[in-house]
């Protein structure tokens, strides 16, 4: 895989500061998205220094003289993944106003004819093909571990988006890491929960097929989120890989 066509987009919604973040890594092929939590900013402390250490890490790796196989990367960006986890943790045990403060995180790395994809936390990774939607990613949150009883999640209305897993909330983290074989015809979707919450996934679906580029895709998307209620931040990337 050689060319990627891709648009990001983060839309600060209803909040008062943008706490997701976003970063296309042209030459490493690599898309990453993270959406902070925490008070004094400290969400948006922790997105940002999500994807400065990941980056670094990923730039360092990819620009040594050497082959991996995707097997190899997986298990190199759960190490990263980890690493990562125990710095930003560390950030927020050093300064009052960062504790607590953490982030989701969702990851896409082409590598030859291989994707390898990682997620901690609700922010999700889609793949669009044959005009259909599947989600790759499962929300590490109260909703999608602990499915409950329908007269329990309806009075459960505050904690329905708790999630389980994040970046820096705590001095241990199981990212999840899998890989699959790209193919020409698929479009993948990185987005946060601002998206996600307001609209189905067959709306998503929808809005990708019938506009005629990822930048109207995506700016098509946040509107129509608005508009569904979202009151979050909301942060797109769409990507297809070409051979």
């Amino acid at each position: 895989m050689k060319k990627i066509d891709s648009f990001g987009i983060s839309d600060i919604g209803l909040r008062e500061n943008n706490e997701d973040a976003w970063l296309h890594m042209s030459r490493e092929s690599c898309f990453i998205l993270t959406d902070g939590m925490g008070g004094h900013q400290a969400g948006e402390v922790a997105s940002l220094q999500t994807i400065n250490h990941l980056s670094s890490f990923l730039k360092s790796l990819l620009s040594q003289e050497k082959k991996y196989t995707p097997s190899n990367l997986k298990k190199l960006l759960y190490t990263a993944i980890i690493e990562t986890n125990n710095y930003v943790y560390s950030l927020s045990m050093q300064d009052t106003d960062l504790q607590g403060m953490g982030t989701t995180l969702c990851l896409a790395l082409i590598y030859d004819s291989s994707l390898i994809y990682a997620h901690v936390g609700d922010s999700r990774i889609y793949r669009i093909k044959n005009e259909k939607i599947e989600r790759l990613t499962r929300d590490h949150s109260l909703k999608d571990e602990f499915p409950l009883r329908g007269d329990m999640r309806k009075n459960s209305i505050p904690l329905k988006n708790a999630i389980t897993r994040a970046i820096g909330t705590s001095p241990h983290v199981t990212p999840e890491v899998k890989t699959t074989t790209l193919h020409p015809d698929e479009i993948y979707l990185l987005c946060s929960d601002g998206l996600t919450d307001a609209l189905t996934d067959e709306q998503i679906l929808k809005i990708i097929l019938h506009t005629s580029n990822f930048q109207e895709a995506a700016k098509a998307l946040v509107h129509l989120a608005k508009l569904a209620g979202s009151t979050d931040n909301i942060t797109i990337i769409l990507f297809k890989a070409y051979t």
